[in-house]
């Protein structure tokens, strides 16, 4: 009997920091309303920055560096990461919008909301599925809905009304793109108003969270969207 390969025979490998990195990182109030007032909402240290790029998190990246000064690095810096493909900030096109596809439009996607999964569907071929946060069981819109638009590094309307119980108010802020948005780096918004399917500033809590109705993906998930459906395709929400 031939033994089992293994999918990754070497788990980790190491990551050289680039002074182009630090263009993606800096100071980031916590304050929404702060927020609102800057251009961007950078990654606040080398070390989110690295995690998201190699689809982890902070603490695990602290565990396989256990000698690293994360506020001492510098371009030319070795650290050790997960052996995945590189999530690449630097290569999502800034305010691209997505339009229809002959082919693309054409997919559905089941969202899983009792699993936690987004399964993409062209026909009968599942094409590609993710791990997700859905809403609230409160918040959650079962049924079917269709993809209207689609947007890279999108701007958000903070509502803390919406966010808590569903309904718009006029008391809001507008908060520019970048990765600790609260919806992440990619928008597509569904025939329901305010609800779409985002990236996120907490990639750590897919899975493990609820939102207040929309369906988010890890940032390094949510960008792939856009290559795998576009604006028409179904999303049923069971």
């Amino acid at each position: 009997m031939k033994k089992a390969k293994k999918a990754i025979e070497i788990p980790y490998t190491n990551y050289l920091v680039k002074d182009d990195d630090f263009g993606f990182i800096g100071d980031l109030a916590f304050d929404i309303a702060k927020q609102a007032e800057t251009k961007y909402l950078v990654y606040r240290s080398v070390k989110e920055f690295v995690s998201e790029r190699f689809h982890t998190d902070e603490n695990f990246l602290t565990k396989i560096n256990p000698e690293t000064k994360w506020n001492l690095l510098k371009p030319g810096d070795l650290v050790v990461v997960p052996n995945v493909t590189e999530f690449k900030i630097e290569d999502v096109v800034l305010n691209k919008n997505w339009a229809k596809d002959e082919a693309l439009s054409k997919r559905h996607v089941i969202v899983d909301t009792y699993q936690n999964l987004a399964a993409i569907w062209d026909d009968s071929k599942l094409v590609a599925m993710f791990p997700v946060t859905p809403g609230q069981e409160k918040f959650i819109y079962r049924g079917d809905f269709e993809i209207k638009v689609m947007v890279n590094t999108p701007t958000f309307r903070y509502d803390k009304s919406m966010l808590k119980t569903g309904k718009r108010s006029e008391n809001y802020h507008s908060l520019p793109p970048g990765p600790n948005s609260p919806v992440g780096l990619f928008w597509a918004g569904i025939n329901k108003s305010g609800i779409g399917l985002h990236g996120t500033a907490s990639p750590h809590t897919i899975g493990r969270s609820q939102s207040a109705g929309c369906i988010r993906f890890a940032n390094w998930d949510a960008v792939r969207l856009a290559f795998l459906i576009r604006p028409g395709a179904r999303v049923e929400v069971r």
